[in-house]
C-alpha cells in the first residue's frame, strides 16, 4: 500500500517500481498536473481517494486515467476532475474493466471504456 500525505504539483504516475497497490490519497492533499493528477499506463489499479485530484491545463484531461482497468473510491471527502475543462472526464478508465464508487465529488464524467460499475 502507498499513502499519499502531501501534495503534489507533477501529478502521479503509477509504476510499480515506484508505488504499491493500493493508493491512499489523504484527506487535506490535492494532486495537480497539466494532464492527468494520477495515470497508470499499465497494471491494475485500485485508488482510494479522500483529498482533492485535479487537471489543472490540458483541455480534456482529467482527475485519473487507468489505462488497464482499475477501482477507484472517491470517499466522502474526495472531490476528483478538471479545473480547465469542466467537460473533461473526472475518471477514465481503458484497458480493462472499470469500477468507480463515489460518496464524493466528480467534477466531469466517468468513461468506463471496458464496461464496469459506477455507484
Amino acid at each position: 500500500m502507498t499513502t499519499i500525505s502531501a501534495n503534489k504539483t507533477l501529478g502521479v504516475v503509477l509504476a510499480a517500481a515506484s508505488y504499491s497497490n493500493p493508493i491512499v490519497v489523504n484527506a487535506g492533499v490535492t494532486i495537480t498536473d497539466a494532464t492527468y493528477a494520477i495515470y497508470a499506463s499499465s497494471g491494475f489499479w485500485t485508488i482510494s481517494n479522500s483529498g482533492s485530484v485535479f487537471s489543472s491545463g490540458v483541455h480534456g484531461a482529467g482527475g485519473i486515467q487507468l489505462a488497464a482497468g482499475g477501482v477507484v473510491i472517491n470517499q466522502t471527502a474526495g472531490v476528483i476532475g478538471s479545473l480547465s475543462a469542466p467537460n473533461a472526464d473526472a475518471i477514465y478508465v481503458l484497458g480493462g474493466a472499470g469500477t468507480v464508487t463515489n460518496a464524493g465529488t466528480l467534477d466531469g464524467n466517468v468513461w468506463l471504456q471496458s464496461g464496469g460499475t459506477v455507484t
